[in-house]
């Protein structure tokens, strides 16, 4: 699949309703919940990388449901 900057994910993608970002200042892939929009905001240095970020948030789904 082709993932793009600001592309929100159903939740059967990874667990969680979720968004995808790119922050050239981010040195490596994270993941913070946005409390007011109710979703997972995934985080890549760069577009390459969203691939690699959404196969990290499945791994980290369930931590992602408790919070």
């Amino acid at each position: 699949m082709q993932y793009r900057n600001d592309q929100r994910l159903p939740p059967e993608a990874v667990g969680v309703p979720a968004r995808l970002s790119v922050n050239p200042r981010a040195r490596r892939l994270s993941i913070r919940i946005d409390g007011r929009a109710g979703e997972a905001v995934l985080v890549a240095p760069s577009e390459r990388k969203l691939a690699e970020v959404v196969a990290f948030a499945r791994t980290k789904s369930a931590w992602m449901r408790e919070r």
